[in-house]
């Protein structure tokens, strides 16, 4: 039993290798969106909202570069400045994932004990639904600085995102997500 629940966890854990069978060469329109996509987040609203609009025009296609560019992110937090970064490039391709899937996201499971200060505003904004239920990144409106998960956390979402696509993305039922705290925040 317990060497059964070891596996289990570790299989959540890691990213799989669903992505690598998806060819996402066949939606050379999407990538385009999904690149003027990841410009438009650098020049201003009226920009993101249209490119958002655009990436609903090629859905299953927009998603399945939007799951390639999630990769672990290195910091615990990004800044305003930083969110222009290729860095932040996961944070958006999430976004973007949340906004053209009706606001679907996902969540992983803090396993490995961290050392957690109360005091400390990424904890309280990332563990606000508890251990079992973390998002890659939590933004702190006040001061539009983007919290992130543990990197272990990080790759169950990731290894989540390429199941979903591997599994529902040929029949789902893409539309806009018109709460912007489900898909931006």
């Amino acid at each position: 039993m317990m060497k059964t629940a070891a596996l289990s966890l570790l299989l959540l854990v890691l990213p799989s290798a669903s992505m690598a069978a998806v060819d996402c060469q066949q939606f050379k329109e999407a990538r385009d969106l999904v690149d003027d996509y990841y410009h438009a987040t650098r020049a201003g609203r009226d920009a993101l909202n249209a490119s958002l609009s655009d990436l609903l025009k090629e859905p299953s296609g927009a998603a399945c570069w939007l799951v390639r560019g999630l990769q672990p992110v290195k910091r615990t937090k990004l800044s305003p400045d930083q969110m222009n970064s290729p860095e932040a490039r996961p944070i958006w391709a999430l976004r973007g994932l949340r906004f053209i899937t009706k606001c679907t996201d996902q969540k992983g499971a803090l396993v490995n004990k961290q050392l957690i200060d109360p005091r400390d505003a990424r904890w309280d904004l990332l563990l606000q639904s508890g251990i079992q239920q973390i998002p890659f990144f939590k933004t702190w409106m006040s001061r539009d600085v983007v919290v992130i998960a543990p990197a272990e956390v990080q790759k169950q979402i990731i290894a989540s995102w390429e199941q979903w696509y591997t599994k529902e993305a040929t029949t789902f039922r893409f539309e806009r997500c018109g709460d912007i705290n489900a898909w931006y925040f």
